[in-house]
């Protein structure tokens, strides 16, 4: 759909084009012309539609190629509700996430969360994400990683540091001198 959309919009405009350097179009809007389009439109991506394979299958296989066994849990295990989340723990809009599930999770909401991650390398303000994220599986080791989640997202995005990363999981537990080594060791 994305690429028949995209093929019918270029279309159009090239249409547009065409009969603006014609002088045949009128410098305002017009109804007939607009009609025209958005029936052609239509009619197009219904063509495009139908012409779908719909015998594709649909994603199979066990639950867990989304949550492996590794993954970080909160919530009712129980529920058949689970809810995963990517997270960049550099990232507000995550942060808020977050926040909104620790408030249903402590209201007594029964639903299970799964938090995966998702860094943002290499977009402007998320510098930390990959050490943050990478920190966050040494304090998880130590069986804090919500309590290292909660340090986090209590800090402004622009205040965290890598010195203020290992800080954090120094003060739950993590013998900073051998977690530096292992992130930097290759072999472990």
């Amino acid at each position: 759909w994305c690429v028949a959309s995209a093929i019918i919009m270029t279309a159009i405009f090239l249409l547009h084009l065409a009969l603006k350097t014609k002088g045949t179009l009128e410098p305002h809007f017009n109804p007939a012309f607009t009609g025209v389009l958005g029936i052609l439109t239509v009619g197009a991506l219904l063509y495009l539609g139908s012409k779908l394979n719909p015998n594709v299958p649909p994603i199979e296989g066990p639950i867990e190629k989304m949550i492996p066994e590794y993954a970080h849990r909160f919530g009712d295990s129980t529920s058949p509700l689970v809810i995963v989340e990517f997270v960049d723990l550099t990232c507000a809009h995550c942060k808020e996430t977050y926040d909104e599930f620790k408030r249903l999770l402590t209201q007594g909401s029964k639903f299970e969360i799964v938090v995966r991650h998702f860094p943002l390398v290499g977009m402007a303000g998320h510098e930390m994400a990959l050490p943050a994220a990478g920190i966050s599986e040494l304090v998880a080791e130590e069986g804090k990683f919500m309590q290292f989640l909660d340090m986090v997202y209590g800090t402004p995005p622009q205040d965290i540091t890598i010195e203020k990363l290992w800080e954090f999981a120094g003060s739950l537990g993590v013998d900073v001198a051998a977690g530096k080594k292992r992130v930097v060791d290759k072999d472990d």
